[in-house]
């Protein structure tokens, strides 16, 4: 009886223990999966963007502006829905990509917003998705 009791006793360690380690691992893995589309997308405007201007067509380049950046990748993510008009977002499942045609930005809704947060105003406000939009800057030096 002692023997069953130590081993129940050790095996409920070993449970909480591991459960708490792997507890975060989803997020981790939502973490990185945005990172990596972000990156990829980052790299395809960028190479829009070298190839316009070393070709001299860095004029054309304003066509980019509040496009799908998700055009210029090579293969989409697995979860790209694609592209939306007015929709209601709460319908929408999470751990999403979307390029919002009505506002033309990319929106991805997170599953949770538990370290997602926007600078508004200088101050970090909690929020439950990322807009992106391609804008073009000039500089005049």
């Amino acid at each position: 009886m002692f023997e069953l009791i130590a081993y129940i006793l050790i095996v409920s360690i070993t449970f909480s223990y591991a459960f708490n380690r792997f507890e975060d691992f989803p997020g981790e893995a939502e973490r990185a999966n945005f990172t990596s589309v972000m990156m990829q997308l980052k790299a395809g405007v960028t190479l829009q963007m070298m190839n316009g201007i070393a070709s001299g067509k860095w004029h054309e380049l304003a066509r980019l502006e509040g496009s799908n950046p998700m055009d210029l990748m090579l293969e989409t993510p697995s979860n790209y829905v694609g592209e939306l008009g007015s929709i209601d977002v709460t319908q929408l499942p999470r751990r999403i990509w979307y390029f919002d045609a009505t506002a033309g930005e990319l929106v991805y809704l997170a599953n949770n917003a538990q370290n997602l947060y926007a600078m508004v105003g200088g101050a970090a406000q909690a929020t439950d998705h990322v807009r992106m939009r391609i804008t073009m800057k000039y500089n005049d030096e």
